[in-house]
């Protein structure tokens, strides 16, 4: 009788390695196995699905050293030679590390790979147009995986901010401290009703990413009302509970965000099979939610950090990446009406709220520099990382920030036009339809992003 290859192995990584490969068979496709990239990507996944699923941090952790050693050798690789057929690659590899570090609690390592990422993005998309990778499909993959990892990071900040006390000094957390904060993510995925298996679901659908689809075959728009239904439950908590930092726990106790971590996937897997019938817009219709998977998704994160305030510990986020990520979502607005044409891509009210929720996410990170202070209402103390803007780094980006929401307040501007919408409750009432809160500090910015896009 022939013993499995893992049987010689030492005991914690002989209990991995048959969950991998289970993993492997049950979860990807031939991409997978054909692309080095994608393959090494999925035994990363595949690795953190058994340590989520067992608890179990240390059995895991040699192989992952081994594979984010290899990542980095690729990434490394890229930037000497910077071939930009395989740009894409190289940020998808940067991406799934630090997702990584995200699911295995050390989450000042995952915005290390995100501030790294941002200096790999200026060499292989220095104009944000998202022209990068072998096709524009790759490129849009890399798009995606950006948005994904972005909220899911941002997400998981807000839930297990780190102590104060046990980040005073400069350096990496200690093990301990990554050891510990993994253990309350367990604790806490496990104590949510399906909060584990759920959250193990979407993981096993996470190669969808990073592997490329089957040649020829395009995203489709598809319908994310289910990703609506997420944000207006998430806003309803907000507005009944006054969602507050003391007692953040209860809110994600109850499960909404990780039932919208589980939407965006499987909206991103339905969008790239092939099955999406042909869909009729009815421009009349403000409860269509028709989108581009990016553009619904990238307005989603902007709509939890800046309107709602609860995303990345209510910090700010560096304006290089919020750049990238209104860049995404300008582009997708932008072939959202060429597609449609511009009178029935202006009077649909899910395209205006896009619009202004990314035209509050610039003037909200305008106004973190001018002020020189996070404009979120009491946000934790404790946090002080890469992807949370120092006022030195955010004035960085300040001139894209300002000629971005220029564009975009003009765009309000447009719509308001098209649709013969003068008044700001009027504007208010469309955005309500979508989702908008009831109770929010953001009311006053709101009022004068309007009137300023009327005087435009």
């Amino acid at each position: 009788m022939v013993s499995p290859p893992w049987s010689s192995l030492p005991q914690e990584q002989a209990q991995v390695l048959p969950h991998c490969s289970r993993f492997i068979l049950e979860c990807s496709f031939d991409a997978v196995v054909h692309d080095p990239s994608a393959l090494r990507s999925t035994l990363i996944i595949a690795g953190l699905h058994y340590s989520w699923n067992t608890g179990n941090l240390q059995a895991y952790e040699s192989t992952f050293l081994f594979h984010k050693v290899q990542g980095i050798r690729t990434v490394n690789d890229w930037i000497e030679k910077q071939d930009a057929a395989r740009a894409a690659v190289a940020v998808r590899q940067v991406l799934t590390l630090g997702f990584a570090e995200c699911c295995l609690g050390n989450l000042p390592a995952a915005d290390a790979h995100f501030q790294g990422l941002m200096a790999l993005l200026d060499i292989a998309d220095p104009r944000g147009l998202g022209q990068m990778g072998a096709d524009e499909v790759d490129g849009e993959l890399a798009d995606r995986y950006l948005i994904l990892s972005q909220n899911f990071l941002h997400g998981l900040k807000s839930r297990f901010d780190i102590d104060p006390l046990r980040t005073v000094s400069p350096g990496p957390p200690s093990d301990s401290l990554v050891s510990e904060t993994f253990s309350r993510m367990h604790k806490a995925h496990s104590a949510e009703p399906m909060g584990l298996e759920n959250r193990l679901v979407a993981l096993a659908k996470l190669p969808h990413f990073f592997a490329p689809p089957p040649r020829g075959r395009k995203p489709a728009d598809i319908d994310t009302l289910a990703l609506v239904e997420c944000l207006r439950d998430i806003t309803n908590y907000v507005d009944r509970r006054m969602f507050g930092w003391d007692d953040r726990e209860d809110f994600f106790a109850r499960g909404g965000p990780t039932r919208l971590f589980v939407a965006v996937v499987d909206l991103h897997v339905l969008s790239f099979s092939g099955k999406v019938e042909k869909v009729q817009r009815d421009d009349k219709d403000s409860s269509n939610f028709i989108s581009s998977w990016s553009g619904a998704s990238s307005a989603m994160g902007l709509y939890l950090h800046s309107v709602l305030g609860i995303w990345n510990a209510g910090r700010p986020m560096s304006s290089r990446l919020l750049c990238r990520l209104v860049q995404i979502l300008k582009r997708h607005l932008t072939s959202d009406r060429q597609r449609l044409g511009a009178k029935g891509g202006l009077d649909r009210g899910f395209w205006f709220w896009k619009v202004f929720t990314g035209t509050v996410a610039l003037a909200k990170a305008r106004q973190a520099v001018s002020c020189g202070s996070s404009p979120s209402p009491s946000p934790p103390p404790s946090l002080s990382s890469t992807s949370t803007a120092s006022a030195s780094e955010a004035s960085k980006g300040i001139g894209e920030v300002e000629a971005l929401e220029e564009w975009f307040v003009l765009s309000i501007k447009k719509w308001s036009k098209a649709t013969n919408t003068k008044a700001w409750e009027e504007a208010r009432t469309v955005l309500a339809k979508v989702v908008w809160p009831v109770n929010s500090s953001i009311e006053p910015l709101a009022i004068s992003l309007w009137h300023r896009a009327m005087e435009a």
